[in-house]
């Protein structure tokens, strides 16, 4: 697996043109199916595709000018020696191929680039990342950012309700300016909160915890919305 996952990096990171790239990212992508026995799913167009988004932002973010352009094998082997690196950028990969959105295939590309130009020590939050972009659909993408931007720009909210969370029962009339059916966001809330990128209260007295459709953002939320706000203009809806 090892070798596997330097080889597509260093593959990446050594073409020079973008266009040539891609058909050897699906020759990848079949290797990657037997390794994890996907076997001719992975050669479905929308698994090829998200493989493709994945591909493409991988190879700018490990071509742009923030990024160390001598990365080379010795480099990776020896990112790669530590268990937890290899083990996550082979989420990120399996991650790329099933994700609910291409969009979420293009993200985790930059993210995975960004992990490796700059060899980034893992955090916990890393895997949350990973997780909710896995889980997340085109409209999710949508939802969450305009949300987080909304409540972020709204502190009076929490004053109003006299709350250290938020409930989109209690805020409909303030949050139909986002022009999103509440029931669809409640949704995401939901989705997200099922894998920690949202958070909630811990209950108790004078608290509704995590009863439906309440939310309060984090530090996981924070580093989510930092990534995915990169491709805001592609994310948000009209």
């Amino acid at each position: 697996m090892k070798n596997n996952v330097i080889a597509l990096v260093t593959q990446i990171n050594d073409v020079k043109e973008l266009n040539n790239l891609l058909k050897d990212a699906s020759d990848f992508a079949g290797t990657l199916s037997t390794t994890f026995e996907l076997g001719k799913n992975v050669y479905l167009f929308y698994k090829r595709k998200n493989f493709e988004a994945f591909t493409i932002e991988l190879f700018k973010k490990l071509h742009s000018n923030e990024s160390d352009a001598n990365i080379d094998s010795e480099q990776l082997n020896k990112y790669f020696n530590n268990s937890t690196n290899l083990e996550h950028m082979s989420q990120i990969i399996d991650t790329s191929l099933h994700s609910h959105s291409i969009k979420c295939s293009a993200i985790l590309g930059h993210y995975a680039g960004g992990l490796l130009s700059q060899r980034i020590l893992l955090e916990y939050k890393d895997t949350i990342v990973v997780n909710a972009l896995k889980i997340m659909n085109d409209r999710d993408l949508n939802n969450f950012i305009k949300l987080f931007k909304f409540v972020k720009s709204r502190p009076d909210l929490m004053e109003k309700h006299n709350k250290q969370q938020l409930r989109t029962h209690d805020i409909q009339t303030d949050l139909a300016e986002l022009n999103i059916p509440i029931f669809e966001l409640e949704l995401t809330i939901e989705k997200l909160k099922s894998v920690q990128g949202i958070g909630y209260d811990i209950g108790g007295w004078g608290s509704v915890g995590n009863a439906w459709g309440t939310f309060k953002f984090n530090e996981n939320s924070d580093y989510l919305f930092k990534l995915i706000s990169k491709f805001e203009d592609i994310v948000c809806l009209p």
